[in-house]
This record gives structure tokens, sequence and C-alpha cells, in this order.
């Protein structure tokens, strides 16, 4: 396919008035001369004869911002090398702030031509403009390389290429799919001695490229959460475990919103057994999204690993609001409730459990005496023909109905069970 001209496809020329070039854009008759045969070799399609041409006016001028723009121009739409691309047309910028100043200081000294020039200025705003939004896309391509290398290497190591099965046809095919992608050769099932480690060279130094990558994106944008989550995953994926955690600290300053991270170091933390430092983070997770059961169950959690029950009985009573078919946070919240002397409370959550598990015998079987011992008794009745009903072969459900009837007075069902009780025996 034919290479469209750059002009079309990146570059935007500085169409203003030879006057607006000041003394930076003069050149001597060579230089003049290597910008016309630069331009002819580029009207061509000969960039690699148009390039040396532009340097050279570069190298006699450094703001002759024509041949910047079309340096610049070269490097990214026909080397597509953007880090070069971006290079230049950053000095393009520069050459233009360099006009800019210098017209500046020439409205000071003749006032009468304020408005003259003052267009002019204008006129090179726009083109500042123009290479400024060039310059990002040079960027914006450097991260989708980057991001591109990094899910290859993270889709490699997911893979577990070194435990592989080369005789498995679908495991090879997982394989392939991504060596393919690498531009590397594929294997055919039952190969056999292959040596996957050297796959994994391969894709060691595939991923530490894209780190120079991701950290050369973050100088130039150091405020892109995008970039540093990224980098951070890749820090994660080449075991710098203080690399990772750092950079997902930045992340969470830059963006006092992102609720993902916090709980990823809070996970980080908890991993590590620092359990305070890990109920920070997963506090902080909880304060960004205050709907999200999962924050308190995390933090539910921690605070157990904290020995601090009332604050983990905080936590996984807030679980339960949010959630209320969530069953661990339900039992959990009933044992802290007998651990901190809230047996009502306790009592509460384990008719929950059964009302979630009815047919959850161990259940019916602690509710039916816990609520016996707090000498409810029908309540216990209640409860205790539950269990009956599911186990009718359970002589200590029916003792404890007959029981619990007897207690609370009520004869007719006292009898019932007394006589089911006197037929089991």
């Amino acid at each position: 396919m034919r290479y469209i001209r750059i002009s079309i496809l990146v570059l935007v020329l500085i169409v203003i008035g030879n006057s607006i070039w000041a003394d930076f854009q003069d050149l001597s008759s060579e230089g003049k001369k290597n910008l016309r045969s630069a331009n002819m070799h580029l009207g061509g399609d000969r960039f690699e004869k148009a390039l040396p041409l532009y340097l050279d006016v570069v190298k006699e001028n450094p703001y002759h911002i024509e041949s910047l723009g079309r340096i610049a121009g070269i490097y990214f739409d026909y080397k597509h090398d953007y880090y070069e691309a971006s290079s230049y047309f950053s000095q393009a910028l520069a050459a233009i702030e360099k006009e800019i100043e210098d017209l500046e200081a020439q409205k000071l000294e003749n006032p009468k031509k304020a408005n003259k020039i003052d267009k002019e200025i204008e006129k090179f705003r726009e083109e500042w403009e123009r290479f400024h939004l060039l310059n990002e896309s040079c960027w914006t391509k450097l991260f989708v390389q980057a991001q591109n290398k990094f899910m290859l290497v993270n889709d490699f190591y997911n893979l577990n290429p070194l435990t592989l099965d080369t005789a498995d046809p679908g495991q090879v095919k997982m394989l392939n799919g991504i060596l393919i992608r690498a531009g590397k050769d594929s294997l055919e099932a039952g190969t056999e001695q292959v040596d996957l480690n050297t796959y994994k060279v391969s894709f060691d130094s595939l991923l530490a490229v894209s780190i120079q990558d991701f950290e050369k994106l973050h100088e130039y944008a150091p405020d892109s959460t995008k970039t540093l989550k990224i980098l951070a995953y890749a820090y994660n994926l080449l075991g710098n475990e203080e690399k990772t955690i750092e950079t997902f600290i930045e992340v969470a300053r830059l963006d006092p919103q992102d609720e993902l991270v916090r709980q990823k170091l809070g996970t980080t933390f908890f991993e590590k057994e620092d359990f305070e430092t890990a109920a920070k983070w997963f506090e902080s997770a909880s304060l960004v999204n205050p709907a999200n059961p999962n924050n308190y169950y995390n933090l539910a959690i921690t605070y157990n690993q904290l020995k601090d029950s009332e604050k983990s009985y905080e936590n996984y009573q807030k679980v339960v609001e949010l959630d209320p078919d969530n069953l661990d946070s339900v039992i959990q919240s009933s044992n802290l409730a007998i651990k901190l002397g809230r047996v009502d409370e306790s009592i509460h959550y384990l008719k929950m459990a059964v009302d979630i598990q009815p047919s959850n015998l161990e259940f019916i079987r602690f509710l039916s005496y816990r609520l016996f011992q707090e000498e409810r008794y029908d309540e216990s009745l209640i409860y205790g023909e539950k269990w009956y009903e599911l186990d009718s072969e359970s002589k200590e459900a029916v003792q404890l109905a007959y029981q619990s009837a007897k207690n609370a007075g009520n004869l007719e069902k006292e009898k019932q069970y007394e006589k089911i009780l006197n037929n089991m025996d």
C-alpha cells in the first residue's frame, strides 16, 4: 500500500506569513538548499533521503519549526518510532515558544505594531496546540504498545508454561496463541524435549522492556493513574513487591476515589500479615464505596486478626445490613455477639441463619438449645418442632420440644411430645 503523505496523516504545517518566522527561522544558502531537497524527497515519499537533509537543517538552526515538524512526522508515520517523534515534536513546541517570546519582546519595543504582532502570536499559539496534540498522540501510541507487551507477558505467565503438558493439545493450543502473538514459532501437540524455559527468558525480557516503557510514560505523564496501575501490575509480575506497593500507593494518592486499588493494597498488607496497615486501606476503600459489603467483610476479618472483637463484630454487622443472605457473616456476627456477651443479638443472627438455610439441622439444633438456655421456651418450642420435622428419628429433638412445652405451660404440646417420646422408648 502506497504511503499517504505525511502532511495529511500527521503534520499540520505552519501556514503563516513569512514575517512571522523571525530570526530563528533564518537559514544559510546551504540550509535552504537542504530544505528544498528534503521537501522534494518527502513529496516523492523518499523518506530515508529526506530525513538526513532535515536533520542537517536542524543542526544549522535548532529552532527551524518546519524541519522539526517534518522530522517528527517521519519518525511517527514512517519509522513508527514514537519516542523520537515525541522528541522532535517537543523541540518544535519549544521553537514555537521561542518565536512567541521574541514577538512579545517586539511588541514592547514597537507598541504601534501590537495588533499585527498579536495576530501573529495567535497563529503561533494555534500551531503550538496542533503540535501539542500530535505529541500527545505519540504517547498514546507508546502506551498502547507498552500495554500490548504487558498483556502478552501476563497471559504467558497466567498459563504457567513451565508446568505445561506439551502432550495435551488443549494446553499447547493456548500456548501457541501467545507464541503467535509474540511472533514466535508455534508448537505441535506431543512435541518432546521442548525447553519451555527458553520462552520464559524471552518473556522475562519482554516484561523488562514493558516496565521501561511504562516508566518513561510515567515520566511524561506523572499523574496518569492508568499508566501507574499497569506499571504496578508489571512490578508485581516481576516479583518486585516494594515497587508494586509503592506504585499502588501513588495511584491511591492521585485518585482518592479508586476503590479497587485500596482493596488491592489492603489485601497485599493482609497477606504480609501487616494487619494494622491492611485495616487502614480497607477502611479507606469503605469510605470510597460505603455500599460495598466486601469492604466491611475485609475489615471484619482484618480486625479479627488484630483480636479486636468489637470492631470485627461491627463490620460483620455492616456486611449483613447490606447483604442479609451472606451466611458466613451472619454466623460470624452470632459468634462474636456471644463472645461480647450480647446473647439476644446472637440469637437474632442465629434466626437469620436458619431463615437462610431452613433445612440446616445444626443451625436449628444450636438455636433451639440457646433459646432454651435463655428460658425463652415458647421460641425454643418452635425451633424444637422444626428440628423434629426435619429429623423425626431424633429423640433429642423431641425431648427439647417436650421440655420447652412443659416450661412454657403449653399443656397440649407437652402431651403431644410426651406421647411421641414414650413411643420412641
